[in-house]
């Protein structure tokens, strides 16, 4: 059953380090994630399966309140967390089958930390992963192998999908793996969790919360104890009492309890006033959770009054049991998690045909990812593998997975699969469906999600993935480096990171420091992540370095606050890069929204912002709403509806906020019906413009975008012509310039000398104005409400029945949010004119410029920027 070259898989796959971040702990070195899985979906290739999703999660999965703590603050502050930890859907079958005819297997390719020897003796596997969960991976795809070969129509009736997920692992408990694949469609109506479980079928799986007491006290000295606080003594006595009064309310088969982490420093002549004590609590059901929360609670009080009763006459402990209350403080690095607890009524009677035994009703379950299908309407799953969590040494020395147990486990899958197919009897219509595709098709219409999220491919073809020794080579991944062979006036793809890299090394040559260039980079690159190009990598020559050049940017200003009400401040930015001080404005005005509710910095005296929604879109990541508003300075661009002059700027605005599991909420706009860099992005490319942006003198409308820089055309306001609404652009443009310009007393482009203007586009972008803000919404009601709110209000939105099926309902942020994806994944595209002058930035800054990822067959796509679009 399991071949010679399903035990060579195994062996490369267990010889790879996967150990998450999390598990190995900041600055340990990345694991190859990207690299097992692109082992894995090769191997999966020669059965014909198509890789429908390779990427990196999105920043928003872990910006969610009951995503653990610890997986926050990891993807805070370390850049490359969630990059390094992508996953991997797989399909096989027809694209379009519905959700009754789709089966889901759900693999992990990470493991937890610990090397350990890898060999194999002929009958058994050694080496992490051996058996959770790299063997059932491996296992799985054996299994799928014979199923075919038995079962001809498998390929044409059946759709078949795998996820091989990261962030399993290392208390992430899915969050950033399966869950939001799961919340994107990535699902059938049979969903198999390949995990030990003996080959048995276990329909349930617990969740946990980590709670944590800190102590917060004084210290002393050993002489005189009683002058401090005793946190050693605290915690353990709360140890043992939380202990006792939970062991005595919690039922084995609805939970366990775990007491660990006393912490209270670790010198023999100190008496440390300060330490914490962690509580792990599993859960078989939501109820079961919200019940042992409370219990903890009160028994957190309750054990406070006995030690303040017990130590009160202490003549050494009677600080510490006065103030105890006062010093000990219970938050929570998880909680809040589903736990799945399946109706048997379905899957009971096709696992009994699939002659698969079932979990013994009175043996505790265990947590895995399988939580997330909890709640799904029709979604039936079933926790099921080879070897056991114990019995093979998961997750401890000397792991390890029989070569019995993995076939036992792959002669498991036909039957599955013919239980299944038995159990939906009609055959699909469909065209064509080979078992293995020799062409890119359309992917499958994933099952409705109870929470509707964007796919990650943008509903595009998925990427044709083909044999290693196919002409097309592996899948992409990471960057190789390795230049493209195609023409000289061919795109080219570049490693977002590598890319970022680079022009914050350009900065950096420019005399910024460095954390402030990479912040730069970072806001620069955006524009070209996310499909607004206008406003990336093409403004780094025409913009920004003249900026430098000219010293009309200061890369060493420090800015300073001139005013500080408290919630509102005034910045002066000194001409300070403004790529970079609109964000230390953002990250400043969500300081301040902590504190106060709301944010607000008005800023004067700064430069050229670049994408208005990357700055706004700071404060959303945190869960907060942002607003930015940037006037042009003294630079005049557009004329007031029926003026002879240009008055005012572009004046861009932008709002975002979180929504919920999809891509934040961005909308970032010009006042104006486009920015200038639209219509010079236009003319660089040689195409007319959409009527209605540009106008000549007499009001008629200009399609040659090469006229504006002429002088011959002017920029159209938001809502086109004066009868069509461009009273609102202007109004909102002006609206801009009171709140950016006047407020903070920046450069104003509506000023007497603008009179004598010969309607072109007059002055500079010098003495820029922002009105940067932040809205906490988690201080003006419950965190856990607008969560809710904020998910059913997008969701929703991208719920909206369409009037063209091809093109479904959206919400500004969702397109730069799935390009964004895709790009991470697939590389940033770059126009062979721009890639030269990148070349020629590098060759003036003695730099290597970024090199060029290798062609692909496909791409995975995203949905195109609109003309529309800012």
């Amino acid at each position: 059953m399991v071949s010679d070259a399903d035990c060579a898989l195994l062996l490369d796959l267990l010889a790879l380090p996967t150990a998450g971040p999390l598990e190995c702990g900041p600055g340990s070195p990345a694991p190859e994630l990207w690299e097992a899985q692109r082992r894995y979906a090769g191997a999966a290739a020669e059965l014909g399966f198509t890789v429908l999703h390779h990427a990196a999660p999105p920043p928003e999965c872990v910006q969610r309140d009951d995503v653990p703590l610890p997986v926050r603050q990891a993807a805070d502050e370390e850049p490359e967390f969630l990059a390094c930890q992508p996953s991997l859907v797989l399909g096989l079958g027809p694209d379009r089958a519905p959700h009754t005819r789709t089966v889901m297997f759900n693999v992990h390719l990470d493991t937890v930390a610990g090397s350990e020897p890898v060999r194999f003796d002929g009958e058994r596997f050694h080496g992490r992963g051996a058996v959770d969960a790299k063997g059932p991976a491996v296992a799985l795809l054996s299994g799928l192998r014979r199923a075919l070969a038995e079962q001809p129509g498998l390929a044409r009736d059946t759709r078949v999908l795998i996820q091989a997920v990261a962030g399993e692992e290392g208390g992430a408990l899915g969050t950033l793996g399966t869950r939001p694949l799961v919340e994107a469609g990535y699902h059938g109506r049979l969903n198999v969790f390949c995990e030990p479980t003996g080959g048995r079928a276990l329909l349930r799986s617990t969740a946990a919360m980590t709670a944590r007491l800190r102590v917060r006290g004084r210290d002393a000295i050993d002489d005189r104890p009683e002058a401090g606080h005793n946190a050693g003594v605290l915690l353990g006595w709360l140890a043992q009492h939380l202990a006792a009064m939970i062991d005595d309310e919690l039922a084995t088969e609805d939970g366990q309890l775990c007491v660990g982490g006393l912490q209270a420093g670790v010198l023999h002549n100190r008496v440390h006033g300060s330490g914490q004590l962690l509580l792990n609590l599993s859960y078989r059901s939501p109820a079961v959770g919200r019940r042992l929360e409370g219990l903890l609670r009160d028994a957190v009080a309750d054990g406070l009054r006995s030690f303040a009763t017990t130590f009160r006459h202490s003549r050494r402990f009677a600080l510490t049991a006065a103030e105890a209350s006062a010093i000990v403080h219970l938050d929570w690095l998880k909680r809040g998690l589903p736990a799945l607890d399946g109706d048997p009524s379905w899957l009971a009677p096709l696992l009994d045909r699939a002659q698969v035994p079932p979990w013994p009703a009175g043996e505790p379950a265990f947590t895995c990812d399988a939580i997330w299908m909890s709640g799904l309407p029709d979604a039936h799953t079933v926790v099921l593998g080879p070897g056991s969590l114990d019995t093979n040494h998961a997750h401890a020395h000397g792991e390890f997975a029989d070569l019995a147990e993995l076939d036992a486990f792959a002669a498991v899958i036909p039957r599955l699969l013919a239980a299944f197919r038995a159990a939906h009897p009609h055959t699909l219509r469909t065209p064509s469906t080979p078992s293995t595709p020799s062409a890119p098709s359309t992917p499958s219409t994933p099952s409705t999600p109870s929470k509707p999220c964007p796919r990650p491919s943008g509903g595009a073809s998925p990427m044709q993935l083909s044999s290693p020794s196919s002409p097309s080579g592996p899948p992409p991944g990471p960057p190789s480096g390795h230049p493209p062979e195609a023409g000289p006036d061919a795109p080219v793809r570049l490693a977002h990171e590598e890319l970022t890299g680079f022009v914050a090394e350009v900065f950096t040559r420019c005399g910024l420091a460095e954390d402030r260039a990479a912040v730069a980079a970072e806001a620069l690159c955006y524009g070209d992540l996310t499909g607004m190009s206008s406003h990336g990598l093409a403004n780094l020559t025409r913009l920004y370095l003249p900026l430098f050049e000219q010293r009309r940017a200061d890369p060493a200003a420090e800015p300073a606050l001139t005013a500080d009400l408290g919630a509102a401040v005034r910045l002066d930015a000194r001409r300070a890069l403004g790529l970079w001080a609109a964000a230390v404005a953002m990250d400043l005005a969500v300081e301040r929204a902590e504190r106060f509710g709301v944010g607000l910095v008005s800023v004067h005296n700064a430069t050229h912002l670049g994408c208005a929604g990357h700055h706004a879109a700071r404060a959303a990541r945190r869960g907060l709403v942002g607003l930015v508003a940037s006037n042009c300075g003294r630079q005049r661009i557009a004329r007031p509806p029926g003026g002879g002059v240009a008055m005012l700027g572009t004046n861009p605005l932008a709002v975002a906020a979180p929504a919920g599991p999809h891509h934040p909420f961005v909308l970032d706009m010009s006042t104006t019906v486009v920015p200038t860099g639209r219509v010079r992005a236009a003319a660089r490319a040689g195409r007319p413009v959409p009527e209605g942006w540009l106008t000549d003198d007499s009001g008629g409308a200009v399609t040659d975008p090469a006229a504006f820089d002429r002088g011959e055309a002017h920029l159209g306001w938001l809502g086109g012509f004066p009868e069509t609404g461009a009273y609102k652009g202007y109004g909102l443009g002006l609206a801009v310039e009171v709140l950016a310009g006047l407020v903070s007393g920046s450069g104003l482009g509506p000023a007497p000398e603008a009179l004598d203007g010969d309607g072109r586009p007059s002055g500079r972008d010098d003495d820029i104005g922002y009105l940067v803000a932040a809205v906490a919404p988690a201080l003006l009601r419950p965190r856990e409400q607008f969560a809710v709110d904020a998910d059913s209000l997008f969701s929703s939105l991208l719920a909206c029945p369409p009037l063209d099926v091809d093109s479904p309902v959206r919400y500004p942020g969702w397109a730069e949010g799935e390009r964004a994806s895709v790009r991470r994944a697939a590389g940033v595209p770059v126009s062979a004119e721009q890639y030269r002058e990148l070349s020629a930035v590098a060759e003036r800054f003695a730099l290597r410029p970024p090199a060029p990822l290798p062609p692909v067959s496909v791409l995975p796509a995203a949905p195109a920027p609109r003309d529309g679009e800012r």
